[in-house]
């Protein structure tokens, strides 16, 4: 706690204005939120979407509506010291709403959610997951991590568009004192940026390698890209963070609007994004309270993945 409290000071000397600016007062504060052994922390994640209905049929747009909206919210608690999570989440998407909890224990991590007849045991997720070692699927370059990294930070730092004040917020653990973190950014700064970014992905050797292995891929990337990439439209994004005096990130909220009405043939007209984050209970030793399981109540991913009606169900997505 005291090389927290260290850290703390420094933080703060940051936000009066004393030096750096406001994007590294922020980046401090980042880094000391996901630090924190202990905590808790709700996302809300909110979509919206306008689509181009344009020569569907009446049954095609019956089935488009639904996905108009799209929810995400989940509050987790964890305690780093333990290697122990728990994740209450809930889905809304396509008219339904789906709810569950996640339940991380060291090595042993289960889901439970009443639409399930029993609970579903999550061990070996990693294993199902796509093999992407080797290969083309090393991944790009560490070169090109450093220029996409200089490239988005020199767009971050700049101060005509960053600001930091104070302000006092409500929080599920009370109101407390904040410095308030604003960027806002439009399609003028983004999208040089957003070129510039792609110019750096497509020199590199993994790209190129991606683009040799799929025809198809290689050439949306390079022909395509930069146009897209001219006729979006950022109508706004929006990013403001709250930063309490222990150098945690209270809150944070990200609001942007996208326009894609220049986009030829594209089904969807604009999308509104809305990310609300609350962190609070930072540092505060917690517990979590595990279910009870044994054998005949756990089934496991695996061989809900392997049942001939989840095949079915797949091959219907194709």
């Amino acid at each position: 706690m005291k090389k927290m409290f260290i850290v703390s000071i420094i933080m703060l000397s940051l936000l009066t204005g004393c030096s750096g600016t406001a994007f590294e007062a922020y980046s401090t504060a980042v880094n000391n939120t996901e630090g924190a052994m202990y905590g808790k922390s709700k996302t809300d994640f909110q979509m919206e979407m306008d689509f181009n209905l344009e020569g569907l049929t009446r049954d095609e747009i019956r089935k488009v509506e639904p996905w108009k909206h799209f929810s995400y919210e989940s509050t987790m608690t964890y305690n780093r010291e333990l290697a122990q999570e728990l994740v209450e989440l809930y889905v809304k998407a396509y008219n339904l709403g789906i709810e569950g909890r996640i339940y991380k224990n060291k090595d042993r991590t289960i889901l439970v959610s009443p639409i399930l007849p029993k609970v579903v045991l999550l061990d070996g997720l990693d294993e199902l997951m796509p093999d992407t070692s080797g290969g083309i699927d090393r991944g790009i370059s560490e070169d090109s991590l450093e220029k996409l990294n200089k490239l988005w930070m020199k767009l971050l730092n700049n101060e005509n568009r960053t600001s930091i004040g104070n302000i006092i917020i409500s929080t599920p653990g009370g109101e407390i004192k904040s410095k308030e973190y604003i960027m806002n950014l439009g399609t003028e700064e983004l999208r040089p940026v957003l070129k510039e970014s792609m110019d750096i992905l497509l020199q590199d050797d993994f790209i190129k390698r991606l683009g040799q292995e799929n025809e198809h891929v290689n050439l949306m990337v390079i022909k395509d890209i930069d146009n897209i990439i001219d006729d979006i439209q950022v109508d706004s994004f929006s990013h403001r963070a709250f930063i309490d005096r222990d150098g945690f990130v209270a809150e944070e909220t990200i609001e942007m609007d996208l326009d894609f009405t220049k986009l030829n043939n594209f089904m969807i007209n604009k999308i509104s994004i809305n990310i609300s984050i609350q962190n609070w209970d930072l540092g505060r030793k917690v517990e979590i309270a595990f279910p009870e399981i044994n054998e005949d109540s756990i089934v496991r991913l695996n061989d809900i993945l392997q049942h001939e009606e989840f095949n079915q169900f797949k091959g219907g997505l194709r």
